[in-house]
């Protein structure tokens, strides 16, 4: 039973037990950056440290870990740090199982208390190919929502950690109906969106049966379409025509339409982008290329009858982006004899509207990162021609040393009296032939005379400098 008597900080906020965190990184930078210090807290406080990764991925993590400061190979050895391949915990006979990863969580928990750990905080990576299979994205949010009976019953922190770049907004917005927590954008937030799970799993067999009522149908599409004010920054650093593609996907997948059509543009920006799902409304390219030759942009919601032709009897409806469409439009065709109804023109226009706005922002990102690379290199550069520089700088001065030192020597070679002075009188340079009359003076230790023996001494009057002033070079 979880006590909440120990206190975990994650992301400058305590959990307050609180204890089941989804998190969506695009990067493994990104990862460390929002959650290095809650990793290094708590090997620091004597906790252990229980990470299920991609095997791809194990030793970048590590890395990571050991340039936070933490003595990656000793916690390993003593059994407080386990880095587990995701293969080994999610997958039972190729698939992923709900019923084994619910029991290897636990098992983590308690073999760390086992150990005699106070707390085991445990991340775990979630494999990408899930995502590509609906009955295994199915298990896999059931399972979110089953995990937080399990964790319940203990203080143990649990963080999910998501890549939203390899599944869609209605992937995203189940996971977040799963956890109380969220990390977007780097910031922990209390999510608005957490639905108890019984009522999530009740959803969900509605969802497989697909004989959900009307009313659950709306509750469930309300949720996607405002959650759509969070999922913008899920789409940070996605392409433009992922953007669209996964709008489509929601309102076919929300709404249940037969036919959706997405364009989205950025007036002074990228080329726009286009994504048509379904087939309910075949004719909209050449109705819509028909409709601006006779009346010009679209300017207002506008309703469409008998879209299906013979077929299949469609209603449609086109919604503008902006004024002028000027940032884009959606299209939706479905059967439904109410479609399209008050409530979905306005879940239609909330979903286009914050999708038109993530697609200006991934045009804005990448302005960003072209010019933070731009820095980046022109950085790189810099310290390229200071290093060069500084090389050169050294070379020049080894040449300058042996330069002169060459000198010295060529001139301890000539025959003659070479000396040199400053204006003030102290001397710079004297070759051993002048001091070679009076080597043998027997006052100077081993024959030899010094500056302070030659006082009082002169050179013929060319050079009528006191010998004296010698004494400087002793």
């Amino acid at each position: 039973m979880a006590t909440h008597e120990h206190s975990v900080e994650l992301a400058g906020v305590n959990l307050a037990g609180r204890n089941h965190v989804c998190a969506f990184f695009n990067t493994i930078d990104e990862e460390h950056r929002v959650l290095g210090s809650f990793y290094k807290d708590g090997i620091d406080r004597g906790e252990k440290a229980a990470y299920i990764v991609d095997p791809e991925d194990r030793e970048e993590h590590l890395k990571r870990l050991a340039e936070a400061g933490i003595d990656v190979q000793k916690i390993m050895d003593t059994g407080q740090l386990e880095v587990v391949p995701w293969t080994d915990v999610y997958v039972r006979d190729h698939r992923f199982d709900q019923d084994a990863m619910l029991a290897a969580v636990e098992k983590l928990i308690q073999s760390g208390t086992a150990a005699g750990y106070p707390l085991t905080r445990l991340v775990g990576h979630h494999m990408d190919w899930l995502f590509l299979d609906k009955p295994a994205t199915y298990n896999l949010v059931e399972y979110e929502a089953r995990l937080n009976h399990v964790l319940s019953k203990y203080d143990d922190p649990v963080i999910c950690n998501y890549n939203p770049s390899k599944f869609g907004a209605t992937v995203a917005m189940d996971i977040m109906r799963t956890h109380p927590l969220v990390i977007i954008g780097g910031l922990l937030r209390e999510n608005p969106f957490f639905i108890p799970p019984e009522q999530f799993l009740d959803e969900m067999r509605e969802r497989r049966s697909d004989q959900s009522a009307e009313i659950l149908r709306l509750r469930a599409t309300v949720r996607d379409l405002l959650a759509l004010s969070i999922i913008p920054e899920a789409w940070v650093a996605r392409e433009p025509n992922a953007i669209a593609a996964d709008l489509a996907d929601l309102l076919i997948g929300s709404l249940k339409l037969d036919y959706a059509f997405v364009r989205l543009c950025d007036p002074i920006g990228c080329q726009a982008v286009e994504v048509i799902r379904g087939h309910g409304w075949k004719g909209f390219p050449e109705w819509l290329q028909q409709r601006f030759v006779r009346f010009g942009p679209v300017s207002r919601t506008e309703i469409v009858t008998n879209v299906g032709g013979a077929e299949k009897s469609c209603c449609g409806v086109v919604i503008p982006i902006g004024v002028n469409s000027e940032r884009g439009l959606i299209a939706a065709a479905c059967d439904r004899s109410d479609f399209p109804s008050q409530i979905d023109q306005q879940l239609l226009s909330v979903a286009a509207n914050n999708a038109a706005t993530a697609f200006q922002n991934a045009r804005l990102i990448n302005e960003l990162r072209t010019a933070q690379k731009t820095l980046r290199d022109q950085e790189h550069e810099l310290r390229k021609a200071r290093d060069e520089l500084e090389i050169k700088v050294a070379e020049r001065t080894s040449e300058l040393r042996k330069s002169e030192k060459e000198l010295r020597d060529a001139v301890d070679t000539i025959p003659g009296l070479v000396w040199s002075a400053l204006p003030d009188g102290s001397n710079t340079l004297l070759d051993r032939w002048a001091l070679a009359p009076w080597a043998s003076r027997p006052s100077a230790p081993g024959g030899a005379a010094t500056g302070l023996e030659l006082s009082g001494w002169s050179f013929p009057c060319c050079l009528p400098v006191r010998i004296g002033r010698l004494a400087t070079l002793s």
